[in-house]
This record gives structure tokens, sequence and C-alpha cells, in this order.
């Protein structure tokens, strides 16, 4: 019976090769009745993706002799044009003054802490991430003090707001290094009488807190032999 209603779906594969489905019905009406034909055109137009930050930081203690790698668990996610849309990539620390970052590979020092990938794939960047390696910057925190640095990661595909993350931070702290005397002379000799600077060739080094950290120094004497 005239006019009925059919039924029917389409499939349209976006930017990553995922199938969308859709549905679409159509009124019919028997042949020769007063109804005109014509030709239904469907536009399908690409709609941006935003690139996503996948996190899943160590965030590991360490100290201020040591070295990490705090980019292991993070994945760049760019489904747009096949997935293969370029986006610029950013990380900065918190305060350059606490570190830097070593190993770059393709990433270039900005300055300031600050270091950046640009117009590369979302899989390239992942591969450039995760091996940079933190160096501390040694002797700058007071023993045995703990200090948190903290890392913010920016990708964006310069068609929408740039998306951040804010999970990596890494607890570093400082380990004492003894202090170091040198140029100690043994053998000198001395004449009734006469003073004699015993020490004039002493050196007195000390590391940490930037070489600030208080020092006792002792002297002692043993008692003449003859």
């Amino acid at each position: 019976t005239y006019p009925y209603t059919e039924s029917f779906l389409y499939t349209v594969a976006d930017d990553a090769a995922g199938i969308v489905t859709g549905h679409v019905q159509v009124v019919v009406h028997e042949a020769g009745s007063d109804q005109s034909t014509t030709t239904v055109n469907v536009n399908v137009l690409g709609r941006n993706d935003i690139p996503v930050i996948l996190n899943a930081p160590p965030n590991l203690p360490m100290t201020d002799k040591q070295t990490a790698t705090p980019f292991t668990g993070v994945t760049f996610i760019e489904v747009d044009q096949q997935t293969v849309e370029p986006v610029d990539v950013l990380v900065w620390l918190d305060d350059a003054a606490k570190g830097t970052l070593q190993e770059l590979g393709g990433f270039a020092d900005l300055g300031g802490g600050r270091y950046g990938l640009t117009n590369v794939t979302a899989a390239y960047a992942t591969s450039q991430i995760r091996p940079l390696r933190f160096v501390p910057t040694e002797n700058r925190i007071t023993v045995p003090a703990t200090e948190t640095v903290h890392f913010t990661l920016s990708v964006t595909d310069n068609k929408s707001a740039p998306v951040l993350d804010t999970l990596t931070a890494i607890a570093v702290t400082a380990v004492n290094d003894p202090s170091v005397i040198s140029g100690t002379r043994a053998g000198q000799t001395a004449y009734a009488s006469t003073a004699i600077r015993l020490f004039s060739s002493v050196t007195i080094r000390e590391v940490d807190d930037l070489t600030l950290q208080p020092l006792d120094v002792t002297i002692r004497f043993n008692g003449p032999t003859n």
C-alpha cells in the first residue's frame, strides 16, 4: 500500500579508518502518482578531532646524583588524516633551575626549561618523548631536603586549543657529598722563634648547597717528640 517508508543504512570511513554508520528513511509513492523523482546527495564533511595524551607516569623518587626517564608511559594519539595529521609537542619544567632534559632526539631546547617538537605525527612524537632523560641540577638542594619537579606536556594540531597533561612529577632528594681537603704537606721544617704557615697550600672543597653548605673545621696538634 502506497505510500510506505523504506529504511536503509550507509557507512562512511572516518579519518582513522573507522566505520561510521548512518540511517536514512525514504517515503515511497506509487509510480505515476503526483510525485517527482530526484537524486539525493549526501555530503560528508571532515570534523577535527583533538589530539589525546595518554600518560602513565612512573613518578619514582630519585636523588640529585641520579637520572630518570619520566615519560616512558606517554602516548600521543591523533586520528585525523588517517592518524598522520601533524602535531606540535611541548614539554617544560616548572623551574628550569631544577634540571635539564637530555638525549633530546628530535626535540629542540627552546631555553627556559622548555623543549619542543614540531610538525610531526603523533606516533613519531611518542617515539621521541619516551627516551627523554631528566638530569637534576646536582648539589642545588640543601642536604637532605627533597623538592618535586613538575612537568607539563602540551600537544596541538593547530586547529584546536592545546591539550595539556600535568601528571608527571619527580621527587628529588639531595645526597650529601663529603668535603675534600687537598694540598697538605708533611715534613715541613720549623725553626725556633720563627713563624711558619703550615696550611698555606691547603684547599677545602665543599660542593653541596651550591658550595654554600656550612662546615666545621678542626685542627689538632700532636705534642713534640723531642
